[in-house]
């Protein structure tokens, strides 16, 4: 790169040592850079009027557009767009140097230097001489200033990110301390967006994020923040309110500015907006006001979906419980407190346990024995359904095991997660299991759910496929409550129908009930499968089921949940007891 060539006279060094020195160390330093001395221009009592460009370089005459050698500051530019001049005078005074920026932006720059950045460095080199040094830095600020955008919005919607809402949340929280108001954190959710991606792609589903994010704009007051989190989730800060029921009110406004169907694409997507609320008059850990907010929008899409959800009190109380539970479930496992309890299952017609279904139990330190509704949304939220899964089928299969092996023994029906009936891991590990207690294949069923099926179908059909090539028994849970049952039976490699219990609720007094049992064991009995009503709680329900022809029932009328000890007595023969 050729060096910048000097414009002007260059004053004689010889007069002035010290501009000797500044020039020299200027061109050492930044050879490239633009350059310019400056003369001071007094009025009679000495005051600095004004600079003259005593020396510049052509760098300097290209930024600045206009020749400057020769010509004074205020003629080359306006008072207005000098601002260097005071401070080059009062450098001149006070010695120093200067190492700023220039931003030529405001609304009375010269045209020439409008929308650049200078960085501009400059030092006194006598009582009346300044050397400074330029250079455009327009495009390194743009650049800082993209990185900087990326790095606190969403690049598809624009909106601040994870890490802006945050900070912006802190900086509310600490206002509260001085200003005490209500402040609402609103986590808002789109109702069925996955299935938006999966079915019509991820451009539609991008382009219906962009409207949404446009409609909760206008939703909200200017002085809210609406950030987008990542995937379907916006959340929003709101300060000043005057109650909770403000917040409520906001949430209400979102909801609605959301419709039910978006057109995208001369198409109408099917949408709508869950929120969550939590609210607080005074500082709190952020972490826990967007817990609560989550915690909300769980509820209120658990309610039905398109719903606001205001988190209270009683879900306070709820939410320490589930972090008391959680806290105490890590190591749960090497502790030794998870245990089984077994209910049976009885033959209709003989009234033979024919089976018996393992139910997981934790006996927590402090809580007592909690059951599994207490517990399982943890364990699948953090992580542990596959270890907690393989420890019950292992504890399972020991403790059948020592049933005994007449044929007469019941077998044991385990329940498997829904990451389990997908996993290709299930296979190696029923096959160990076996191998390593000793049960007979055929002693062991695994139960499934319509659902957990229906979600992944070919890799839940290739995955118990697999398990019935063991020998092991398959049965399907709450046979009933899908939409698609019957079109999936004949693909499923089931041996056993679990009707669901809604069936068995009203038995006795609706006819229609009776009439879709009788043709659920019909279709299963076609297929050589068993058939087995669960939920039994009167005498009257398992006087119906043997009239239909179920083959098995289980319910508390037959027999409650036990120990295993409880389980191993009631199946030794009378005499052993």
């Amino acid at each position: 790169m050729p060096y910048p060539r000097p414009v002007g006279t260059i004053p004689a060094m010889g007069d002035e040592p010290e501009l000797g020195r500044a020039l020299v160390e200027a061109l050492m330093l930044h050879p490239h850079d633009a350059l310019l001395v400056m003369r001071a221009v007094r009025d009679e009592d000495g005051r600095v009027v004004d600079f003259t460009y005593a020396l510049t370089n052509d760098t300097a005459e290209l930024n600045a557009g206009r020749p400057l050698a020769g010509r004074s500051m205020l003629e080359a530019w306006s008072r207005e767009d000098s601002p260097f001049l005071d401070v080059f005078t009062a450098m001149l005074e006070d010695g120093g140097c200067l190492l700023s920026e220039y931003d030529g932006s405001g609304p009375t720059s010269d045209p020439a230097l409008h929308g650049r950045t200078f960085a501009v460095y400059a030092r006194a080199a006598g009582p009346d001489l300044v050397v400074a040094q330029y250079r455009d830095i327009t495009g390194l600020r743009r650049a800082e200033a993209l990185l900087q955008e990326q790095a606190t919005h969403d690049v598809l919607t624009g909106l601040p990110n994870r890490r802006l809402f945050l900070d912006r949340l802190d900086v509310a929280m600490a206002r509260l301390e001085r200003h005490p108001a209500t402040l609402a954190v609103l986590y808002c959710d789109l109702d069925h967006f996955k299935q938006v991606n999966d079915t019509l792609g991820h451009g539609v589903g991008d382009r219906l994020l962009q409207q949404v994010a446009t409609a909760l704009r206008g939703a909200l007051r200017p002085a809210d923040t609406l950030a987008r989190f990542g995937g379907d989730e916006f959340v929003v800060l709101c300060e000043d309110l005057e109650s909770t029921d403000a917040a409520h009110d906001l949430a209400e406004r979102l909801r609605a500015a959301v419709p039910p169907a978006l057109r995208i694409e001369d198409r109408d997507v099917q949408v709508g907006l869950s929120v969550g609320v939590s609210t607080t008059d005074r500082p709190a850990p952020v972490e826990r006001v967007l817990s609560e907010a989550d915690t909300a929008l769980y509820a209120a899409k658990r309610a039905g979906r398109r719903r606001v959800h205001v988190f209270g009190e009683e879900m306070r109380a709820a939410s320490r419980r589930r972090y008391h539970v959680e806290s105490g479930l890590y190591g749960a496992l090497e502790r030794e407190e998870f245990l089984l309890h077994y209910q049976p299952k009885v033959h209709i017609t003989s009234g033979r346990i024919s089976g018996v279904e393992a139910l997981l139990r934790w006996q927590h330190p402090d809580e007592g024995l909690l059951l599994p509704v207490e517990f399982l949304d943890v364990v699948d939220d953090g992580g542990l359904v596959l270890p907690v899964g393989e420890w019950v089928l292992r504890r399972a299969c020991e403790e059948a095991a020592r049933w005994g092996s007449a044929a007469e023994t019941p077998l044991v029906q385990v329940n498997l997660s829904a990451r389990q009936v997908t996993s290709p891991l299930l296979v190696e590990l029923v096959r160990d299991v076996l191998a390593v207690t000793g049960l007979p294949p055929a002693r062991l069923e695994l139960e499934v759910t319509e659902g957990q099926v229906l979600t992944n179908m070919r890799a839940a059909v290739a995955v118990l496929q697999d398990v019935r090539d063991l020998g092991v028994g398959v049965a399907l849970d709450d046979f009933g409550s899908g939409y698609s049952s019957l079109a999936w039976l004949q693909r499923l490699p089931v041996t056993t129908l679990k009707l669901d219990r809604a069936f068995l609720s009203d038995l006795t007094t609706a006819p229609g009930s009776a009439a879709i049992i009788r043709a659920v064991v019909d279709l299963g009995h076609a297929l050589g499968l068993r058939v087995v009503g669960e939920g039994v709680e009167n005498a009257g329900q398992l006087e119906a089921l043997r009239g239909l022809g179920v083959d098995e029932a289980q319910g508390f009328h037959l027999a409650h949940p036990m120990p295993a000890a409880s389980l191993r007595r009631m199946l030794s023969p009378p005499a052993s007891r």
